[in-house]
């Protein structure tokens, strides 16, 4: 009688049952939403920029996908928003993250992007009518500063659930 060795069978069984689980995005989920400016790719160098965090809590809640979470620990995944408040562009970096890979990551940014479950990036392009827009809008239209945070978390949302599901760009 042939004698087995079932060690590497119970082993190999013990590694498999010990591997994470990949992430999956679903509705429902909670998102705890950061967004700061930079000036460099040191994050400990951040400002918190509040507005542009508002904002992209608020296109999470219209979208009625995922809930916003108030803390970091109630949160499923996060999603980070980086301004880059020296550039002429208005350069915005979004990253979806798990909350341990965040904490991890410090203030690190090349770890926090390698960790990253999603990442999109997006720039305001002023374009032609830029004059005209600076023209109707007055004065004011120099302390105004875009963002393209609706794309990037309507990007995020086409990109997790399709664009068949997402909430963007339907018509009532």
């Amino acid at each position: 009688m042939p004698i087995t060795c079932k060690v590497p069978l119970v082993l190999a069984s013990l590694f498999l049952q010990a591997a994470p689980t990949a992430f999956q995005f679903a509705k429902e989920q909670r998102v705890y939403v950061i967004a700061v400016d930079a000036t460099s790719r040191d994050l400990s160098a951040t400002r918190a920029d509040l507005g542009l965090e508002r904002a992209a809590k608020d296109y999470f809640k219209k979208a009625n996908i995922f809930r916003v979470a108030k803390t970091l620990r109630d949160s499923d995944f996060v999603f980070f928003v980086m301004l880059d408040a020296a550039s002429v562009n208005y350069d915005e970096v979004a990253l979806a993250v798990l909350p341990a890979d965040y904490e991890r990551a410090g203030s690190n940014l090349d770890t926090l992007r390698n960790s990253a479950l999603w990442q999109g990036d997006s720039h305001f392009k002023p374009g032609r009518n830029a004059a005209l827009v600076g023209a109707t809008m007055g004065v004011s239209a120099i302390f105004h500063r875009p963002s393209v945070i609706k794309d990037l978390v309507k990007q995020f949302h086409e990109d997790v659930i399709g664009k068949q599901s997402s909430p963007f760009g339907k018509k009532p």
